[in-house]
């Protein structure tokens, strides 16, 4: 990870990072490294669950996660329990919480000990991988155990989600939500000017959605491209498929939504020029 990712992100680990840390043998780390393993990135209401759906129809395996459908989302979430509690256990032990991300996260041991379980519980598993949101706040150590881990993003309007999490979770100023939405997606769009992060956005119209959706799993080397398509649908848009008009958004996350929905845009472009005719 470069510099700029590990200041963005907020080290303050207490252990060595990387394939030599201390508590991780050499072993350990090549049994992590061999399979395929992808995290779906993303802020909450933005989306994960769709695309977590939909990477697994095409042969990306999750595990046990809640697929029971409900009010806040019609084929279920697509993450493990377990996950959200380490996560947020990571966040509060750095002092914040899913909807106030600290300005550093640390892993203590014990909350690597419950990582290495997890990942050790997928071992053999050729192409894995999970969506939990709080993931974009605690990615560096996820990092230090599966240094090859592959991301995939994806993002929405700003107001859009702070419609939908002021509907959830209370009628807190709009303010407060456009401040988490950056939170995360400020990092999205710093992993993505890093390196090679696909991105999908969220508020394409439901034909263009599943065209890049297919571009996606293709570029991706899915073993079942075509499986993903049978599961978008267009009502998984819970907060509203339309954008709301003229909503005045702060300049920066005005800056970054623009600068994700032009990476976005432009990849979208490269994989329809790279797809077989």
């Amino acid at each position: 990870m470069s510099p700029r990712l590990r200041g963005l992100f907020g080290r303050g680990t207490d252990e060595p990072v990387g394939p030599g840390a201390a508590g991780r043998s050499s072993e350990a780390v090549d049994v992590v490294a061999r399979p395929r393993v992808i995290t779906i990135l993303g802020m909450h209401r933005s989306g994960t669950s769709a695309l977590a759906g939909s990477l697994a129809a095409a042969g990306l395996e999750l595990g046990e996660v809640r697929t029971e459908g409900g009010a806040s989302n019609a084929k279920g979430h697509h993450e493990p329990g377990e996950l959200i509690s380490l996560h947020e256990d990571v966040l509060i032990t750095s002092g914040g919480a899913w909807h106030l991300p600290p300005a550093a996260v640390t892993w203590t041991p014990r909350q690597r000990a419950r990582r290495d379980e997890f990942i050790a519980a997928r071992a053999g598993l050729p192409l894995w991988g999970w969506k939990e949101p709080r993931t974009l706040l605690v990615l560096e150590g996820w990092l230090e155990a599966l240094p090859q881990l592959e991301l995939v993003g994806t993002f929405r309007h700003p107001a859009v989600v702070a419609r939908s999490l002021q509907r959830r979770h209370g009628n807190e100023a709009a303010d407060m939500w456009f401040d988490v939405w950056l939170a995360y997606d400020a990092r999205l769009l710093a992993l993505a000017e890093e390196g090679d992060v696909p991105l999908i956005d969220f508020d394409l119209p439901a034909a263009a959605y599943r065209s890049r959706l297919a571009s996606l799993v293709v570029a991706l080397g899915f073993p079942h491209p075509a499986a993903a398509d049978a599961f978008f649908e267009s009502e998984l848009r819970t907060s509203g498929a339309q954008l709301p008009p003229a909503v005045p958004l702060p300049a920066e996350v005005a800056r970054v939504y623009e600068r994700l929905r032009e990476i976005a845009a432009a990849q979208a472009g490269s994989y329809e020029e790279a797809a077989p005719r």
